[in-house]
């Protein structure tokens, strides 16, 4: 399925961090869930059809803004070649020792 994906420009990404925000969770909870954990390179799954999301959102990408991250869309995020994912859904280029993509999220 991956290499069918490929042929037709695709790629297969993995979240490092689920939001959890189809469980009806509140916007602090969802806030909680999501802030700390993130890191350089991190992909955050949000549903676009999760109940708080859309209040949950502008107090995050605030927040990550200011401690100094870009939000950026998922095509400038991922490695196209020559990577690994590892457990925990960071994507990694086997051309360097895992060096995280970049600071973007």
């Amino acid at each position: 399925m991956v290499l069918k994906q490929l042929k037709c420009g695709y790629y297969t990404i993995q979240w490092s961090i689920d939001s959890l925000d189809w469980k009806d969770l509140s916007a602090d909870e969802i806030y909680k869930r999501v802030v700390p954990k993130v890191k350089p390179g991190a992909i955050v799954l949000f549903h676009n059809a999760a109940k708080h999301t859309p209040e949950a959102l502008p107090k995050i990408l605030d927040d990550l803004i200011a401690q100094g991250y870009e939000i950026v869309p998922i095509s400038e995020l991922i490695i196209k070649d020559n990577y690994q994912i590892d457990a925990n859904g960071m994507q990694y280029s086997t051309n360097n020792e895992k060096s995280e993509v970049n600071n973007n999220v």
